[in-house]
C-alpha cells in the first residue's frame, strides 16, 4: 500500500500553503501598488463585511502619492488571493467595505513607515477624520512631493488618509486632507502631525449657530443649520400659462434669498412695456421642493463673497454669542 503523508507533512510540502506561510494570518501586508496604475479591478476588491459577492475597489487616489495605496491585516492567506482589513490608506479620501482581497503578488513587507505609524498609533487614531481650519497660508502645508504648497484655499479641511512617502521622510506621520464633506483628492494637500497641532479645531455647535446667524443677518435671508451645513431658504418668481388670454409662455426667475427680493424683482418686471407673459400674474414663493438648500461652510463664504460681504475663517472664528433684538443669538 501506498504510503500516506500526514496531515502535517502534506501542510509542509504543499505548495499552496507555502504563500500561506509568507503571509500568514494576522501579518501586515502592504498593496504595494498605485490605484492609478491599471488594472486596478483585477489587483484589488472590497466586500461588506457580511456580503458574499467581491467587487472591485479603486478609489481616487492623490496623483502625487508615492508608496503603494495602502496596509492591511491579514485575515485569510491563500497563494493567489490575501483578504484583509485596511488599516492605512495612502492618499485616498475613502475606505472600503471593511474586507479587501489582494492579489499576492502585489503584496510587500511593512516599509519604514509602518514602523513609524505603529509607533505613533494612538496620535493617528485620534487625528483621522478630525476637521480643521485653514486660512491656506500656514505653514507645513505640503504637496505630495513634500514641497510647500500655496495654492489651498480658505476652508474646512478634514483628515483623511496618510502619506508614506513623506512619512518615512519626515519621520513622523504625515496626513492627507481634503475639503470636509468632499472626496475630491485633486484638491488635497499634506501636513504634518506637529503642524496640525497649531491648528484651530473644527467649529463647536454652538459657534456654527452663531455662524448661522451671522450669514442670515448678513444676507437678509433664513438660515437653519443642519448639521456641519447650512439650510438657505430660497424663494422663485413665475407667472402663469394662460392661453384663453393669449399667454402661451409663462415665466420663471430666482431663486431669491429673500421674500422682499422676489417681491422688488416682480415690481420691476410689471414696468416693461411689452412681455411675452403675463406681468399680471406675477407671484412670489417659497417653493415645497428646492425651497430650502444645503449649503457648506465653503459653499456659503463663496455666496457672502459674491453678494459683496467680507467674509473670512478668521472672521467667523472671532464671532461670539451675543444679544441682537429680535433673534436668539447675536454678535458681539
Amino acid at each position: 500500500m501506498k504510503n500516506l503523508k500526514t496531515r502535517d507533512n502534506f501542510l509542509e510540502d504543499s505548495s499552496i500553503n507555502e504563500m500561506a506561510k509568507d503571509w500568514p494570518v494576522g501579518s501586515i501586508v502592504k498593496f504595494n501598488v498605485k490605484f492609478s496604475e491599471p488594472p486596478s479591478n483585477e489587483r484589488c476588491s472590497s466586500r461588506s463585511y457580511t456580503g458574499d459577492n467581491w467587487s472591485a475597489w479603486v478609489p481616487a487616489q492623490d496623483s502625487n502619492a508615492q508608496g503603494g495605496s495602502f496596509y492591511m491585516k491579514i485575515t485569510e492567506s491563500g497563494k493567489l488571493w490575501l483578504v484583509g482589513k485596511v488599516i492605512y490608506t495612502n492618499g485616498i479620501a475613502e475606505t472600503p467595505n471593511t474586507y479587501v482581497r489582494i492579489k499576492t503578488k502585489y503584496a510587500a513587507r511593512p516599509a519604514d513607515d509602518y514602523k513609524i505609524f505603529e509607533k505613533n498609533e494612538e496620535d493617528i487614531k485620534f487625528k483621522l477624520g478630525k476637521s480643521y481650519f485653514l486660512e491656506g497660508n500656514e505653514n507645513g502645508i505640503m504637496s505630495g512631493d513634500g514641497k510647500s504648497k500655496t495654492d489651498v484655499k480658505e476652508n474646512e479641511y478634514t483628515v483623511r488618509s496618510m502619506s508614506f512617502k513623506l512619512t518615512d521622510l519626515f519621520d513622523e506621520p504625515v496626513f492627507f486632507l481634503i475639503p470636509k464633506g468632499s472626496n475630491d483628492v485633486t484638491r488635497g494637500f499634506y501636513m504634518k502631525s506637529s503642524s496640525l497641532d497649531t491648528l484651530q479645531k473644527e467649529f463647536t455647535p454652538e459657534q456654527r449657530e452663531v455662524i448661522s446667524e451671522w450669514f442670515a443677518k448678513e444676507l437678509k435671508t433664513e438660515v437653519e443649520l443642519n448639521g456641519d451645513n447650512y439650510n438657505v431658504t430660497r424663494y422663485k418668481v413665475v407667472s402663469d400659462r394662460d392661453e384663453t388670454k393669449g399667454f402661451k409662455i409663462g415665466f420663471e426667475a430666482g431663486p431669491f434669498l429673500s421674500m422682499a427680493d422676489a417681491e422688488a424683482f416682480i415690481e420691476n418686471l410689471k414696468k416693461l412695456k411689452t412681455t411675452m407673459f403675463d406681468t399680471s400674474s406675477l407671484r412670489a414663493f417659497l417653493p415645497s421642493y428646492g425651497g430650502k438648500q444645503s449649503y457648506t461652510l465653503d459653499e456659503m463664504i463663496l455666496l457672502a463673497k459674491s453678494n459683496g460681504i467680507e467674509v473670512s475663517m478668521k472672521k467667523l472664528l472671532e464671532l461670539k454669542r451675543g444679544t441682537v433684538a429680535g433673534k436668539k443669538f447675536g454678535l458681539s
